[in-house]
């Protein structure tokens, strides 16, 4: 069975890459053919027509898996009301919920971009965005830990792929998932105006967003034990035409905040081929 099929869909995505108008879209489309081969058995009954609505979304979680397959990791089958990924490694398990957000809605939507125009970056908005999943993804965790399906030494990870999210995919000086986890704020730099020098340069403190309603959202989840369970956050930029050209470096955009406070951390050379960050004594590090 194929990845695409005819039928009614709702995603622009998904039709752009079923009917391909031109060289791009069909390499596009044989990409996610080529992964479908791998992932179809992993995937739960209702994923094919699923995809046929949420296109980004069910592809992020088939490129995450496979990703993993083809780096050499042991991709084990999980229930439907599981997390999307589950790794063996090590005697123990490595489960990833993936998300794939939008803009939002309301009054803290993010506006799209003007091309040809300069914008200014919505930073909080967008930390608001990562903030939300994070949330909703945490309450997962905590039903799946009261079902037992998640256990209590097992590691637990969030993949989310901000592709969807206006002016997010375009990226940072620091990437928006460590500015949102953390209390971090836009770049700063000292200068000496008598030496006509940069005497400094780091990141400003900044620990809270504030919603258009006025109402204020703490940005400080990897300084708070409440989220202890969560051992690491994923971010990732591209979308199929950005992992096709990129096909022969699976997971090449991977950018892995730890959690310092994780009673399960994720480990220091669990995936070393991505990117890794980590907070020791109140310094961030990359690796």
């Amino acid at each position: 069975m194929n990845f695409f099929s005819t039928g009614a869909t709702s995603d622009l995505d998904y039709d752009s890459l079923n009917y391909p108008i031109n060289e791009d879209s069909q390499r596009c489309r044989d990409f996610v053919e080529y992964l479908w081969r791998d992932y179809s058995e992993f995937a739960d009954k209702n994923f094919l027509s699923d995809a046929k609505n949420h296109f980004h979304q069910r592809f992020w979680e088939m490129y995450l898996s496979v990703t993993f397959l083809h780096r050499g990791y042991k991709v084990i089958k999980t229930p439907d009301e599981s997390p999307d990924v589950c790794i063996q490694m090590k005697g123990k398990k490595i489960w990833i919920e993936a998300v794939a957000p939008g803009p939002g809605t309301g009054l803290d939507q993010i506006p799209m971009p003007e091309f040809g125009k300069a914008n200014w970056v919505p930073t909080d908005q967008i930390a608001l965005r990562y903030l939300n999943v994070l949330n909703t993804k945490f309450h997962k965790y905590q039903t799946y830990v009261k079902k037992e399906i998640v256990g209590s030494s097992d590691i637990f990870v969030i993949a989310i792929n901000c592709n969807k999210v206006p002016h997010a995919y375009f990226g940072s000086s620091l990437p928006y998932h460590v500015q949102a986890l953390l209390p971090i704020g836009p770049p700063n730099v000292i200068f000496d105006v008598k030496t006509d020098s940069i005497v400094k340069t780091g990141y400003s403190f900044k620990d809270s967003v504030v919603k258009n309603s006025g109402s204020k959202v703490e940005k400080r989840a990897f300084t708070d034990p409440k989220y202890s369970g969560i051992s690491a956050v994923m971010n990732a930029i591209h979308e199929v035409a950005g992992y096709t050209m990129n096909q022969e470096n699976l997971g090449v955009d991977f950018d892995f905040l730890h959690n310092p406070l994780s009673i399960n951390a994720l480990g220091t050379d669990t995936i070393p081929w991505a990117q890794n960050r980590y907070v020791i004594d109140d310094q961030l590090f990359k690796i």
